[in-house]
């Protein structure tokens, strides 16, 4: 009927009905109670105060918790695949082993969580902040961050393959021997970040900004002789995909002669990723 409550089915570890409740009394509940490995599948709770909560092991999936307030919460080990964080605070929460495949964090607050070995295959970061997250062993390929905050997030050895970190806060971020084939990088600030080692066949960098990185030898040089010059002043309004040979035919007679001097060097440059990196710069 038009203006019932829903019922919530509350569900032990074996499956089995414990109780039925409505969305109000259940944030109240969740409040003071220790639930772990509860069933809460499909469950509403968006905008409450769960601060501290003990969900670890708990089944929430497909669940809203949009614009929640989590700090705190403990949902370790918990399955979180397809569920709503959009605008959520998570700030030190822990989210170790969680699977969160699907899961929504559009602008989710996640600072200082720790989402060690957590599954975020093709979630959606879209400007979350995890700033100083442990993500050690995080399953992040083909996940979706545009314009996240990562600061000095830990992401060595981490597997970003196709991943869309396009205009993302990466400054000072440790990418050591990161999987970075075919991520999508435009625009990012990858200033002082840590790329040593890292695999980048493939990844688009076009508008990036990798001033003070530490980078593989053949991108340093790139970056010393064109990159900079070309992304500071090109990379946010040449559409499509820009190359040493094309990007040069739109600077200025000043900055295209300077070009040309070093233009022996370009190329074996743009010869080098071509042939190993198959770079789009």
């Amino acid at each position: 009927m038009a203006g019932e409550t829903q019922l919530h089915e509350i569900r032990d570890l074996f499956g089995e009905v414990v109780t039925r409740i409505d969305s109000k009394s259940l944030a109240a509940a969740l409040e003071r109670a220790l639930l772990a490995g509860i069933d809460l599948r499909m469950t509403e709770l968006g905008s409450n105060d769960l601060s501290g909560v003990n969900l670890s092991g708990a089944n929430l999936e497909g669940s809203d918790f949009e614009e929640s307030n989590l700090s705190g919460a403990n949902l370790r080990g918990a399955r979180l695949a397809g569920v709503n964080f959009a605008s959520a605070n998570l700030e030190k929460a822990d989210l170790t082993e969680a699977d969160l495949k699907g899961a929504n964090l559009h602008q989710a607050n996640l600072r200082g969580g720790n989402l060690t070995r957590a599954n975020l295959e093709k979630a959606l970061l879209d400007r979350a902040t995890l700033e100083g997250c442990n993500l050690e062993g995080v399953q992040l390929r083909g996940l979706m961050m545009r314009g996240a905050h990562l600061g000095k997030s830990a992401l060595e050895w981490k597997d970003l393959r196709e991943a869309n970190l396009e205009g993302a806060d990466l400054r000072g971020a440790n990418l050591y021997k990161a999987n970075l084939s075919g991520t999508h990088l435009e625009g990012a600030d990858l200033g002082e970040a840590h790329l040593l080692g890292a695999g980048l066949a493939g990844a688009k960098l076009r508008g990036a900004n990798l001033e003070g990185a530490r980078l593989p030898i053949g991108l340093a040089i790139w970056w010393k002789l064109v990159g900079k010059r070309i992304h500071a002043r090109l990379a946010s309004q040449t559409p499509g995909k820009m190359t040493l040979s094309t990007t040069a035919k739109l600077l200025d007679d000043n900055l295209y002669a300077e070009w040309k001097r070093s233009r022996r060097e370009a190329r074996e440059i743009a010869r080098h990723f071509k042939k190993h990196h198959n770079l789009d710069l």
